[in-house]
This record gives C-alpha cells, sequence and structure tokens, in this order.
C-alpha cells in the first residue's frame, strides 16, 4: 500500500496525545486509553518516516514514563494514607483512653465531692452537737454554782450549830449519866457507857440501832440507868 503524503492536521495527535497523558485515565477510562494509544501506534506506522511518527514516538515513552510515576505516586500515596489510617487508628485508641479515664477521674471526683458534702453535714452536726453541750455545761456549772453555795450556807450554819450541839449534849450525858463513844459508834452501832446511880457503877452497852427502832433504844437506856438487866444491850 503506497504511503500518502504528510498532510497539515498530522501534527495534531501528538497534542492531543500530551494532553491525554496529563491525567492519567483510571476505571472506565482505560478503554478509551487504550484506543487512543492504539490510534497513535496506526499513526506512527503509516508515518514511520515523518518527524510526525517520532514525535509520536517520543509521546509514547513519555507517556510510559507518566504511567510509571503515576503508579509511583499513587504506591507512595497509598502508603502514606495507609500511615495516616494507622495514625487515626493510634490516636482514635488513645482518645478512647483518654475518655475512659477522664470519665473515670469524673466519676472519682464526683464520689469525692459527695464524701465532702457528707463529711461537711457530719461536721455541721457535731458543730450543732458541740455547742449545744457547751450550753449545757454552762447550765449545770452554774446550776452547781448555786447548789454549791447552798451547800456552804448550810455547812456555815451547822457548824453554827455545833457548839450549841456539843454543850446541849454534854448537859444531856451529865444529867443522864450516857457517855457516848462517838469513834466506836459507826453503821448504825450505839456504843457507850450509862451511870448506874443506885449500884453507884458504869456500865457499858453496845447496841444495834439497824435492828431497834429509836423508842426500844430509849426503853433500853433507861433500862441500864435503873439497875436493870439488858434486853438490847450487848
Amino acid at each position: 500500500m503506497p504511503k500518502r503524503p504528510p498532510q497539515p492536521y498530522a501534527a495534531a495527535p501528538p497534542t492531543a496525545s500530551v494532553s491525554a497523558s496529563r491525567s492519567a485515565p483510571t476505571g472506565n477510562d482505560d478503554a478509551h486509553w487504550d484506543e487512543t494509544k492504539q490510534i497513535i501506534r496506526d499513526l506512527i506506522a503509516e508515518y514511520s518516516t515523518s518527524d510526525v511518527a517520532q514525535t509520536a514516538k517520543d509521546c509514547l515513552t513519555l507517556n510510559a514514563m507518566l504511567e510509571d510515576k503515576q503508579r509511583e505516586v499513587v504506591a507512595a500515596a497509598d502508603a502514606q494514607i495507609d500511615a495516616l489510617h494507622d495514625q487515626i487508628r493510634a490516636a482514635n485508641e488513645a482518645c478512647g483512653t483518654a475518655t475512659d479515664d477522664l470519665r473515670a477521674h469524673s466519676d472519682h471526683i464526683a464520689q469525692l465531692e459527695a464524701d465532702a458534702a457528707e463529711l461537711r453535714r457530719k461536721n455541721d452536726a457535731l458543730t450543732a452537737a458541740r455547742r449545744e453541750a457547751e450550753a449545757r455545761v454552762a447550765r449545770f456549772r452554774a446550776e452547781a454554782d448555786e447548789q454549791i453555795d447552798g451547800i456552804d450556807v448550810v455547812e456555815a450554819h451547822r457548824m453554827e450549830e455545833v457548839p450549841k450541839i456539843q454543850m446541849q449534849i454534854a448537859l444531856y450525858a451529865k444529867v443522864v449519866g450516857i457517855k457516848w463513844d462517838y469513834d466506836a459508834s459507826v453503821g448504825g452501832m450505839l456504843k457507850g457507857e450509862v451511870a448506874v446511880p443506885s449500884k453507884g457503877v458504869c456500865r457499858q452497852f453496845e447496841i444495834d440501832s439497824n435492828e431497834h427502832g429509836e423508842f426500844d433504844v430509849a426503853n433500853e437506856l433507861w433500862a441500864l440507868m435503873e439497875g436493870k438487866q439488858p434486853a438490847l444491850a450487848c
């Protein structure tokens, strides 16, 4: 088949080829890209002796280099994307862990706040109880002071009565002839000695006032003074 002479539009395909190589076909565009490359090959075969054919060959070579470079870029981009995905996954896990820790700390803080509120409530109750106790102590102290003052008055009055009582006891003892042993008269026991004028002697006695009434004790003492045998006295 005789070769056709070069046509004015023969320079157009290289430009189209270069333009096509700037955006590499992907997906459904692969078939169209293959058709375009086949057309370029047919042009090279038909114009193998012309500059256009060389230009087309250069375009194919450049396209192959661009495809290789594109694959390298895509592979590097995929690696970077995978690395970013791993970083994002690690960041999400760290964020989840931090969230759990924050939740745990929040729960702990809430518990501490509840404990602090309970302690404040107990402290308020203890403060109120302490104030009430202090008020009671002050009241009891005032009452005790009043009672002490009253006791002091009574004690002073008794001290004033002691000489009179001693005088009365001495008079009674002289009249009735009874001498009391106050040191030995403890625990309800009445001890001493009584004079018996009719016999000119003194008789000792010991009577348990816990077992006998005042009337019986008085009768026993009179009986002793009259010289009779004791019925109650030891």
